[in-house]
């Protein structure tokens, strides 16, 4: 199982269909937006490069550090830039940079209403000439001089989205909402992305299952692993110690793993942007008893059953009963819990606590 991309889980099927629906080769989203900057005062301007990092630095500048460098209040820089961004609009609108506008409403229509912001740039790029370099913030500018869609920025609760009017951010707040309850009270704490969307509906029949995909993808308290959805909350599905990534790996691939395959999955997955070190997740299987080596290297859990131990524990614990068993079911038993050579397993067969009785049988003292 892989940490899929919120982005490429939902919606990657669908972006040939959006390529090839459009054709939009015809709109230099630079050079229209250069010459929209024409209409705004030097400071407007400036604002604008900032807000939209459109500048040489590629950095988004915030209200308040642009407020510190014109001595004015972060509110007024705000109340500059809705000015700024008023006065692009009715100049885009009669620009072919309304084919960028009208394409925008239209995805987002189609998405139940709302869309990431990564995903609606991604989808807009991917019909986009290349010859042309386009910069990935010009198009998001581009796409908020239509008037016809909210941009909401990164807030605490969701990633930055767009929206049209057909939804209103109470109704977001809802379905949110209610798909935390049914997370939080689902006996495993996670659900297939179809599954949730079926109980959401029961619940919000109003809202298509399109809006609830799509408020997956930018709500912050979810997380989305290969078609199933969890809170953040839940170490099961959102791993975020070095513990919780090896039981999850584990637990994931349903075998034991040698700690070095174990730490490279672990990187595959991409949970976080944290550094993953073979030798610490080699200390971690050592030092916690929810992992049991099995063999050199090899780990298992031991809520799979396989016992701590050396193999001379797991001798002793199978001869506990004081019958005494061959050579070969001894072999047998042990190495249903260590992966090790049969000679390793006789070697521990001398030993001061097991007596042999008779032809290749073994009891313990």
């Amino acid at each position: 199982m892989r940490v899929s991309n919120k982005l490429i889980f939902f919606y990657m099927s669908t972006q040939t269909a959006y390529s090839t629906s459009t054709n939009m080769n015809g709109v230099n989203i630079n050079k229209l937006i250069e010459e929209l900057m024409m209409f705004l005062s030097d400071r407007e301007r400036d604002i604008i490069n900032k807000r939209y990092a459109l500048g040489k630095d590629g950095k988004k500048h915030t209200l308040a550090l642009i407020g510190d460098r014109y001595d004015i209040t972060r509110e007024r820089v705000r109340q500059m830039e809705h000015t700024a961004l008023e006065k692009l609009r009715r100049t885009a609108e009669r620009t072919k940079l309304s084919i960028i506008g009208e394409f925008a409403l239209n995805i987002a229509k189609k998405k139940g209403f709302i869309i990431s912001e990564n995903e609606m740039t991604d989808i807009v790029f991917s019909v986009l000439d290349k010859r042309e370099n386009f910069d990935r913030n010009s198009i998001k500018l581009a796409i908020n001089l239509e008037r016809r869609l909210q941009k909401v920025n990164n807030t605490i609760k969701y990633q930055p989205y767009w929206r049209t009017h057909d939804l209103t951010e109470n109704d977001i707040s809802t379905i949110s909402a209610k798909m935390q309850i049914l997370l939080k009270n689902h006996p495993k704490g996670a659900m297939q992305a179809d599954e949730l969307c079926l109980e959401l509906t029961k619940l919000l029949p109003k809202f298509s299952t399109s809006t609830f995909k799509s408020i997956f993808t930018i709500d912050k308290n979810i997380k989305i692993l290969d078609g199933f959805i969890g809170l953040t909350t839940n170490t099961k599905i959102n791993p975020r110690t070095l513990r919780d990534k090896i039981y999850f790996v584990l637990r994931d691939t349903n075998k034991p793993l040698h700690f070095i395959e174990i730490a490279n999955t672990i990187i595959g997955h991409q949970f976080d942007q944290k550094t993953i070190h073979v030798n610490a997740v080699h200390n971690e299987c050592i030092r916690h008893n929810g992992f049991v080596l099995i063999g050199r290297g090899i780990y298992a859990l031991k809520e799979w059953g396989y016992q701590v131990g050396t193999v001379k524990d797991v001798i002793l614990d199978i001869l506990k009963d004081g019958k005494p068993r061959s050579r070969d079911e001894i072999i047998s038993e042990v190495r249903k819990q260590r992966m090790v050579k049969p000679v390793t397993i006789i070697l521990n067969l001398k030993n001061p606590k097991i007596k042999r009785v008779g032809r290749e049988q073994y009891q313990i003292v």
